[in-house]
């Protein structure tokens, strides 16, 4: 457990020596606020570390810290910050991780929209099951029209790959009756079986339901309406699916005042790294 490792992780130190712990073995951390987490384990381990990293960085302490020394070591560095008004932030699409295949898509989005509309108590589960169908039906019309831009073969800079932006966009409407925008969308000739019948869903819903499944739907969306938060979510400069490739180090920076506004935003960062470091495993 003493002898140097490049692939240990630091936990300590013993007799003047660090003790760091090599393999696959998960390791957490308790200790109160400002106990010394950071600076006894969190930054040793960024300046020894020697294999990629994904930081959750409140203050983006451990960013200015140790991404000079990381870079320096050959690390690409990307930094996340969402809400970032100097506009200093890397770009990540959650949707990005959306399966390209029809067939694994459904699934995938079930997953993305679970997380977003959470369960709740028995009396929230009709509107939280509505809120889920709502997504699908939005999501899986932006995926149907990729599909159908690809199949006509448009440049592919034109394509429009569906975004959590773009996302609050469509189901904003254009102005006019909603219910009568969506009828439009659920027309349309490239939507496939699945957003057909969760169109159907939604608006087979008496108007007081149909509105209030809507306010529930756009509820954890309205955030998109931030012109920042929009363009950092708007494509990618780093993919996780590298994480396992090539050393890299991707810090997600967010602002204490901005954590409950990004909740769901690292929940969906989280559980992607976690899905496709699980994939890259099991090939």
């Amino acid at each position: 457990m003493l002898k140097p490792s490049p692939t240990g992780i630091v936990v300590g130190k013993h007799g003047g020596k660090l003790v760091r712990l090599p393999g696959q073995q998960f390791v957490i951390l308790a200790a109160p606020t400002r106990s010394g987490k950071g600076v006894g384990i969190v930054i040793p381990n960024l300046l020894d570390y020697q294999g990629s990293v994904v930081v959750l960085d409140i203050k983006q302490e451990n960013f200015d810290l140790t991404s000079g020394w990381r870079k320096s070591q050959g690390q690409e560095v990307f930094l996340f910050n969402p809400f970032a008004e100097d506009g200093r932030t890397h770009r990540w699409n959650p949707l990005s991780y959306i399966s390209p295949d029809p067939a694994f898509r459904v699934s995938d989005l079930m997953s993305v929209a679970a997380m977003l509309y959470p369960d709740g108590s028995d009396a929230q589960k009709f509107w939280v099951s509505q809120a889920r169908n709502a997504f699908m039906a939005f999501t899986l019309y932006l995926f149907d029209s990729l599909d159908d831009q690809i199949k006509r073969k448009h440049p592919k800079e034109m394509w429009m790959f569906p975004t959590l932006g773009m996302l609050y966009r469509v189901s904003s409407g254009d102005g006019s009756d909603l219910k009568g925008y969506l009828k439009k969308l659920s027309q349309r000739d490239f939507l496939g079986r699945d957003a057909k019948m969760a169109f159907d869903n939604l608006l087979s819903q008496a108007e007081e339901t149909f509105a209030s499944i809507m306010g529930t739907f756009k509820e954890p969306l309205n955030q998109f309406i931030n012109p920042i938060l929009d363009a950092s979510t708007s494509d990618n400069d780093f993919l996780l699916t590298d994480v396992r490739k090539k050393k890299m180090s991707i810090y997600i920076g967010i602002q204490p005042n901005k954590l409950a506004e990004s909740r769901l935003l690292i929940n969906l960062l989280f559980r992607a790294a976690n899905k496709t470091q699980e994939e890259g495993v099991s090939r």
